[in-house]
């Protein structure tokens, strides 16, 4: 009878704990925040590129507006690529705040995270190579 009453007890007891969970809350939340992370870095690049794309286009056609103005001798006006200057100039700068903000939710994600990934590197023959290993943090605030 003991048996019996600490059997269903123990089943009862098993089957209410949560064990690991493999999408558990906090693992999603980090995992979150990584992609938003890596979809903000990716935002950052695309305008950056594209502002210094535009940009350069915009020092072509006024270098070319003025080469052309000082031969020819009459003023045509740089205004098309002085807004293309500025517009890639302002894309550029606008890019900032996206590498800013990835930063900041990447670093968000390692605090959620319990275990640590740290490198350790290791001499070979003539080669450095590093390894990752886990390790538990232990964060203290004040």
């Amino acid at each position: 009878m003991k048996k019996l009453l600490v059997l269903l007890l123990g089943l009862h007891f098993f089957t209410c704990i949560s064990a690991q969970y493999a999408d558990s809350a906090s693992h999603r939340q980090a995992s979150d925040f990584l992609n938003k992370a890596n979809k903000q870095k990716t935002t950052g690049w695309i305008l950056l590129g594209a502002g210094a794309g535009v940009a350069t286009i915009g020092f072509i056609v006024v270098s070319a507006t003025i080469w052309n103005d000082l031969i020819e001798g009459e003023s045509k006006g740089a205004d098309a690529g002085g807004v293309l200057m500025s517009a890639g100039l302002v894309s550029m700068v606008g890019s900032i705040p996206f590498f800013i903000a990835s930063g900041k939710n990447r670093k968000k994600a390692a605090a959620i995270v319990f275990i640590k990934m740290e490198n350790s590197s290791k001499m070979n023959q003539y080669t450095m190579t590093e390894k990752k290993y886990p390790a538990v943090a232990l964060r203290v605030g004040f």
